[in-house]
C-alpha cells in the first residue's frame, strides 16, 4: 500500500563545511521565540507578544571508527572563538519547495562525549544559533 509520507531516507547536511551525512543519525531545527508578558493593570488575563528568536539545532552524530571525522569536526568547532556554518535539507537533492533549506551559524558551547559498553558510540548535541535562521525553498527565502 502507497503512502504520501514523507520518509527521511539520504539527508543533506553539512556542518562547518564539511558533508556529514554519513556521520549523523539525527538532526532537528528547532525554531522558537520566547513570548513577553505585556498585561496592562486591567487586563483580566495575560497578553503575550512575540519576543526574539531563540533557535536551536540538536543533532545526533555517529562517531565511526576513525573518529577524527566526527569528533574533529565536534572538537574544532568547539575550541573555535566564532561560530560554525551549518546547511540542512530533508533529502539529499537540489532544494526546492519538497526540500527547503535551513542555513544557520551555529555557536557549539558544549562537548558530550560517552557512552555504554556494548552501545553505538553516538553523541547528541543541542547546539544555539546565533543569529536568523534561513529558510529557502528556491521559490522564497525567508529569515527566521
Amino acid at each position: 500500500m502507497a503512502t504520501d509520507k514523507h520518509v527521511i531516507k539520504q539527508v543533506h547536511a553539512v556542518f562547518s563545511g564539511t558533508d556529514i551525512s554519513g556521520l549523523i543519525r539525527s538532526v532537528t531545527v528547532n525554531l522558537g521565540y520566547g513570548d513577553v508578558d505585556v498585561s496592562a493593570l486591567g487586563d483580566l488575563a495575560n497578553r503575550r507578544a512575540k519576543g526574539v528568536g531563540d533557535h536551536q539545532v540538536t543533532i545526533e552524530f555517529i562517531h565511526k571508527t576513525a573518529l577524527s571525522e566526527s569528533l574533529g569536526l565536534l572538537v574544532d568547532a568547539f575550541r573555535a572563538d566564532d561560530v560554525t556554518t551549518f546547511v540542512y535539507r530533508p533529502k539529499s537533492g537540489a532544494k526546492d519547495a519538497d526540500n527547503p533549506e535551513f542555513r544557520c551559524d551555529l555557536l557549539v558551547t558544549q562537548l558530550p562525549f560517552g557512552g555504554n559498553r556494548g552501545d553505538a558510540h553516538t553523541s547528541s548535541l543541542t547546539i544555539p544559533v546565533d543569529g536568523q535562521v534561513t529558510y529557502d525553498d528556491n521559490t522564497d527565502v525567508h529569515q527566521i
